[in-house]
């Protein structure tokens, strides 16, 4: 039985596969026990009387008279066939909307974009062919494809948002691991200046990650790892908080050269609203700390 995260697209599909199954599976069965019968009286007519042995399997293949159909192959087909004529049918005609009603029940924003939809804070983007929807948050694309139906977008959606927006930035811890990260980031490079530091964000969140994996984590956080979107979130709020604004030892960005700004390895994209990460916003391809 399929679980509680399968399509609900897949309900009539489903039902048509397992009534023929069944059939094949009843039929199997059949073949299965009268294949067995005729083996054993083939075994035993050498060494036993013919006549009586025969008799007996005369006798025992009244009970093999009503055979079970065997499912039909061209039923099926036809069945399959009309059943995902009505699906593309449907998901061409009432698919945004089902989507936008989807996400207002959620509590979610809907924008119709030209490639794909605004859900929440994620854009999404559709696979038709395979059936799919894929996540991308902040231009960073996510391990978060689900399958092609409204309710199962907007359930990943709120599950993502839980963890990924929701959880708090704890802004002093991020502040002494972000120095640490930029600490070993240079040290590796050789040298460790004593005015101002400058770290490519890519080294620092590849630092980080390091530095995440080996402190225990929170109790309550919903966090399975340290991924490149919640550092986008933290990195964020950081910066533009009021601790970090009016500190002595201010953390700022620099914006991304050009020819930076559609590599990943060597920017990364901060949305100007973080609530809508698929809408305007800044490459960045480092951070400063000034020492005063």
């Amino acid at each position: 039985m399929p679980g509680t995260n399968a399509n609900p697209d897949a309900a009539a599909f489903l039902k048509t596969i397992e009534d023929a199954e069944n059939q094949a599976n009843e039929l199997a069965a059949f073949i299965k026990k009268l294949k067995a019968r005729l083996a054993r009286t083939k075994k035993v007519l050498l060494t036993k009387p013919v006549a009586a042995q025969v008799s007996a399997l005369i006798s025992d293949l009244d009970a093999f008279k009503s055979a079970p159909s065997a499912p039909s192959v061209e039923r099926l087909r036809h069945s399959l066939e009309v059943e995902l004529k009505e699906l593309q049918r449907r998901f061409q005609d009432s698919f945004p909307d089902d989507l936008r009603n989807a996400c207002e029940s959620a509590g979610l924003s809907f924008t119709a974009l030209p490639d794909g939809f605004g859900v929440g804070a994620f854009y999404v983007t559709l696979n038709r062919e395979k059936g799919t929807a894929a996540f991308q948050f902040a231009k960073i694309d996510m391990d978060a494809t689900v399958p092609l139906n409204a309710s199962a977008i907007v359930e990943r959606a709120v599950t993502l948002k839980t963890s990924l927006l929701d959880e708090p930035v704890d802004l002093a811890k991020f502040a002494a691991d972000v120095n640490e990260a930029m600490r070993v980031a240079l040290a590796r490079q050789g040298t460790v200046p004593t005015t101002e530091w400058r770290v490519e964000l890519p080294l620092v969140f590849r630092e980080l990650t390091y530095i995440r994996m080996n402190q225990p984590k929170r109790r309550k956080s919903t966090q399975p790892g340290y991924s490149p979107c919640r550092f986008v979130v933290e990195l964020k709020e950081f910066i533009q908080s009021t601790d970090n604004m009016q500190s002595d030892e201010q953390y700022r960005l620099e914006t991304a050269v050009l020819e930076n700004t559609k590599n990943p390895k060597k920017s990364i994209f901060i949305p100007r609203d973080i609530s809508r990460s698929f809408g305007e916003g800044t490459y960045y391809q480092a951070i400063l700390l000034r020492h005063i």
